[in-house]
C-alpha cells in the first residue's frame, strides 16, 4: 500500500482530505497467525501510511453511504471491501458429524472424521488438533498439501487391506509449521521462518522468493520475474480511458457531408 500523497500523484482531481481508509478488525491485533511482534510492526507501518483502525469491532450493517459497526459507530463511506476470511459452506456445516464452533469438521490425527472410520477431512473444511500444542492446525496451504498426502496414504492402505488382506499402520499427520509470511505493501512485510523473525524489505524479499519457487512452470516463473523487474524500474502504470464522443460525432458529420 502506498501513502495517500504518493497515490494522489496519479489522480490530480482528488483532494487528500476526501480520502479516508478505515480497517475494522474483530481482534485487538492484526496478523494473529504470524506473531504478536510482527503484527504490531505491520499495524504501525499501515498507520504511518494513513490507515485508521477500529479494533475489537465488527461490521453489522451497510448503506450506500455508510458502514455500521456493532459498537454503534457509523462510518461515512461509499466503498466497502469485505474480507471475512475462510469459512465453510452449508454443505460442510450441515453434515451429520462433529463440528467446531466455526463449522469445520472434527477430524483425528489420521485425518479421519471423528466417529466415521474411513471418511477423511482435510484442508479448510477440517479442524485437526495438533497433539503437541493442543491447538488446531492453521488453515494454510503448507498444511493442506501435506494433509492430502497423509490422507492418500491412509486411503491406499485401507484399499490394500480389503483387497489383499495386508494390514498397514495408518499414517498420522504431524507437521510443524516451517514459517509464515505476509506482505503489507510497498516492499515491506513480516515473516517467521524456522523460528527466525524478519521485518521490512528482507521479509518482503523472502516472500517473493518463496512465491516464485512455488510457481508451477518455468514460463510462469519468467513472466512473474519480468513483471517484478518492470515494477522495480518503472512507476505504476495508471491508465486513463478518455471518452471520444465528440470526435465520433464530428467524424459522422464529415462522412454525411461527403455522402
Amino acid at each position: 500500500m502506498i501513502s495517500y500523497e504518493k497515490q494522489l500523484e496519479f489522480y490530480k482531481n482528488i483532494c487528500i482530505t476526501d480520502i479516508r481508509i478505515v480497517l475494522v478488525v474483530d481482534d485487538d491485533k492484526i496478523l494473529v497467525d504470524i506473531d504478536k511482534e510482527l503484527g504490531e510492526f505491520a499495524l504501525q507501518k499501515l498507520k504511518d501510511r494513513g490507515v485508521e483502525f477500529m479494533m475489537n469491532a465488527q461490521v453489522n450493517g451497510a448503506t450506500p453511504n455508510s458502514t455500521k459497526l456493532n459498537n454503534g459507530i457509523v462510518i461515512p463511506s461509499y466503498t466497502l471491501i469485505w474480507t471475512a476470511g475462510v469459512t465453510v459452506g452449508n454443505s460442510i456445516a450441515n453434515l451429520e458429524c462433529g463440528h467446531d464452533k466455526s463449522g469445520k469438521i472434527l477430524a483425528n490425527s489420521y485425518l479421519e472424521v471423528i466417529g466415521h472410520t474411513g471418511v477423511y477431512a482435510l484442508g479448510d473444511c477440517a479442524a485437526i488438533t495438533d497433539t503437541k500444542t493442543g491447538k488446531p492446525y492453521p488453515s494454510i496451504a503448507q498444511h493442506a498439501i501435506r494433509q492430502g498426502k497423509v490422507a492418500a496414504r491412509n486411503i491406499i492402505a485401507a484399499v490394500n487391506e480389503k483387497r489383499k488382506g495386508k494390514k498397514k499402520k495408518k499414517a498420522e499427520f504431524d507437521y510443524k509449521t516451517r514459517g509464515v509470511m505476509a506482505g503489507i505493501g510497498k516492499r515491506t512485510g513480516g515473516a517467521i521462518i524456522c523460528g527466525l523473525k524478519f521485518q521490512g524489505i528482507t521479509a518482503w524479499w523472502l516472500w517473493r522468493i518463496f512465491y516464485l519457487a512455488n510457481m508451477p512452470t518455468t514460463k510462469k516463473k519468467l513472466k512473474v520475474m519480468v513483471d517484478w523487474v518492470m515494477d522495480l524500474l518503472f512507476k505504476p502504470d495508471v491508465v486513463r480511458i478518455r471518452r471520444r464522443r465528440r470526435l465520433s460525432i464530428k467524424k459522422t458529420r464529415i462522412h454525411m457531408e461527403k455522402s
